[in-house]
Parts: structure tokens; sequence; C-alpha cells
């Protein structure tokens, strides 16, 4: 990305995704078939009550629209056909955004240069989630789960641009200790 800096952070563990698929659970397979769209949903607020720092716009399910080739207004919320991997993208959207706030630094990681913002800001992200990266999961994809609330731990990237810089945040259990 131009004009990148990587925000490495330990402290966005408190996000929640719930994705409500549309198609029905598949059993574990070495080569899964994907490639669904998805209502996905961001939560607010954890079981405490207290704030994500990931949050949704307040706007309702995030759905697939708007994906032709050539569209000025978009939103993607998808299983990835190629990876089983979960992608919301809101980058393109000329009205749906996502609630990302910096404030919470926990990291060991460097702060310079700090964070862009510290307060809560709607940012047009794209977020990915990435499953298939980490052993510990076995070979478990959000395509491959095969019962409600199974756990995986997933690396979460958001992308997103801010006062004409690009950033990207990463966190990777499998590859950025603290990140879980």
């Amino acid at each position: 990305m131009k004009n990148a800096s990587c925000l490495t952070r330990g402290w966005l563990l408190a996000f929640a995704v719930i994705l409500g698929l549309m198609v029905p659970a598949r059993g574990f397979s070495s080569s899964p078939t994907c490639g669904w769209n998805v209502s996905s949903f961001l939560n607010d607020t954890d079981n405490n009550n207290t704030a994500l720092q990931l949050q949704s716009d307040g706007l309702g399910a995030y759905v697939t629209y708007g994906s032709n080739k050539g569209s000025k207004d978009s939103v993607l919320s998808v299983i990835q056909g190629n990876s089983c991997d979960w992608l919301l993208d809101v980058s393109s959207s000329l009205s749906r955004t996502v609630k990302l706030t910096l404030a919470y630094l926990a990291s060991t990681v460097s702060t310079t240069p700090p964070p862009p913002f510290t307060g809560t800001e709607n940012i047009a992200a794209r977020i990915i989630s990435i499953c298939h990266e980490n052993p510990l999961n076995n070979g478990i994809t959000y395509g491959t789960m095969t019962f409600a609330g199974q756990t995986v731990q997933c690396g979460l990237h958001i992308a997103f641009n801010y006062n004409g810089n690009s950033y990207g945040l990463h966190l990777n259990p499998a590859s950025l200790a603290g990140t879980t």
C-alpha cells in the first residue's frame, strides 16, 4: 500500500464477528468447496457490555451488493471460494463503514509513529479473517466448520485509509504472539 504504516497490536482481541451463513454446514474436507455470500454482523459490545475496538456502523447486517465490475458503490461480504476465508470489504461503499478505535495500546511493539487516531472513527475498510494458515485449527476454516459455536483461531487483517495514508492492522495468533 502507498504510504503504508503497519500497526501491529495485541489489543484488538476483544472484537467479535458473527457470520450468518446462508448455506448448510459442511463437513471437513481436504479440498473445501466455498464461495458464498454471507450476512456479516459485527458486535459493538462484548458479553459485559464493554465497547469493542472494531464495531459495526449500526446499520445492520453487511451483505454483498453492487459487486458488478465497475460499480461505484459496493459491499462484499463473502466466504472466499479459493481459501474459505471470511472477507468484508466496505472500502468501495458510499454508505457503509466500520467503526475502529486505536485507543487501547497494550502491545509490546513500538508505537512509533503513533496511531493516526485514538477516538472511534468510521472507516471504509477491507477486513479479512484467515483461518487456514493456523496449524492449531487442524485444517478447519470458516467453510469447513461442522457445528454452530465451533472455535477456531484465525488471523485478522484490516486495511484502511485515513487522512491520505494507508494503514494495515494485522493480528495473527500463528505468527504474531499476543494477538490471539
